[in-house]
């Protein structure tokens, strides 16, 4: 009888039929419980693993025994236990060298399993020789056919250390495009992070008609895609930039009231960091300069839109359903694109992330030949901004989970 661990469901979740009859413990079911809404690598791989178990596992589990007093009781507790009563009855399957290791001193039966799924990553990492690394730089291009996430953006390196930020779709490494655009209108803004010139060159130099963009708060993800959107508008590419956001107040619960004013009055409200960013990129009064260039609205009008030669910024992402994101997406047209930006950390709607309309657009949309995604991890705000990002999030997000 095989016990599976939860390092090799992350690893290798078909290893449920290669290894039979097998077990897994309750112990385990609630660590990938609690991993699955985690938004790294490990979050993606529990749901995975979590699906896999649904359809294939037919087992009974092995309640906990004496481990019931501690919070988070740990599988690696749970087989050492196992094996100290009876070493010869199961053989433990695991990813975890560590474990693996304790299980073989204390005599017990184990199967050290390598991964066999490969890791998505936001970004990749690319060793290159120096033939071609020299040729990537002049030629700004390079066939690459080792195994990487398609449409994604990296680093390219040699080994004296000389690195080109990248592009890879379709077996093929392109050189990120580092010409910042200008217009007399706006302040010139340069990216600060390579995640914000993966941006520049994701938005502006239209690689796909949809750029999903993930972060922290201020790491300037309605700003640099608003600088990029009115530049392109501003050169004629789109005629207008239209911004979209969901009439949600802070926490989900409306302490204000009803507010007068005419239809654009009261969206005013919902469209502050919208408005902040545009005070910031004009030089002048952007009411009385380029107000007629931009196109406020709620996602709740947009139904039976056609959104034509428009660039579209959909703000607090995290805040739409996915029966409204799928209305917004079945609103562009050919010639138009479309930006969803939000903090899957700063959810309003009383959900899990993957509920919302911008985790589902990850989890769907993410591998798309005709989207790519950015995650922005660097707030340029203050220092209390980055501390209450590390030590508040976990509390304010272990509701939905």
């Amino acid at each position: 009888m095989y016990l599976i661990d939860t390092s090799a469901l992350l690893a290798y979740p078909e290893c449920l039929s290669d290894y039979v009859p097998n077990v897994i413990v309750l112990e385990v079911l609630e660590e990938l419980d609690r991993l699955k809404t985690a938004r790294s690598d490990k979050g993606f791989l529990a749901r995975q693993a979590i699906r896999t178990i649904k359809n294939k596992y037919k087992s009974e589990y092995i309640l906990p025994s004496d481990l019931k007093g501690e919070l988070y009781p740990s599988a690696d507790k749970k087989f050492i236990e196992t094996v100290k009563i009876n070493p010869s009855k199961y053989t433990i399957i695991t990813s975890d060298l560590s474990l693996y290791l304790q299980l073989k001193i204390l005599g017990g039966k184990a199967i050290f399993l390598e991964s066999k799924k490969e890791i998505p990553t936001h970004y990749f990492e690319v060793y290159l020789s120096d033939t071609d690394f020299e040729k990537f730089y002049n030629d700004d291009k390079l066939r690459y056919t080792d195994n990487l996430n398609n449409n994604t953006y990296g680093i390219v390196k040699r080994a004296e250390g000389n690195s080109l930020l990248a592009f890879y779709s379709n077996y093929e490494l392109q050189k990120v495009k580092l010409t910042s655009p200008k217009n007399p209108l706006l302040r010139h803004i340069m990216p600060l992070t390579n995640e914000q010139s993966y941006l520049m060159d994701a938005i502006y130099y239209k690689r796909f008609p949809l750029t999903i963009v993930t972060g922290v708060a201020g790491s300037g993800k309605t700003l640099v895609s608003l600088y990029l959107g009115l530049n392109l508008v501003l050169d004629n590419v789109y005629d207008t930039l239209v911004a979209l956001q969901a009439p949600i107040h802070v926490g989900g619960v409306d302490k204000i009231g009803f507010w007068k004013g005419t239809k654009d009055d009261k969206l005013s409200n919902y469209f502050g960091g919208v408005h902040d960013s545009l005070d910031f990129i004009t030089k002048h009064d952007w009411e009385e300069t380029i107000k007629d260039k931009i196109e406020f609205d709620s996602i709740t009008l947009v139904r039976g839109r056609s959104y034509r030669k428009k660039f579209i910024l959909v703000d607090e992402a995290q805040n739409i359903t996915p029966l409204e994101l799928l209305t917004i997406l079945t609103r562009v047209g050919e010639d138009s694109q479309i930006v969803l930006l939000g903090d899957l950390d700063q959810i309003d709607t009383n959900v899990s992330w993957e509920q919302s309309g911008l985790g589902l657009a990850l989890l769907t949309l993410s591998d798309s030949k005709y989207a790519t995604h950015i995650n922005m991890q660097k707030t340029h705000r203050s220092k209390v901004v980055q501390e209450a990002i590390e030590k508040i999030t976990p509390f304010v997000t272990k509701r939905f989970h």
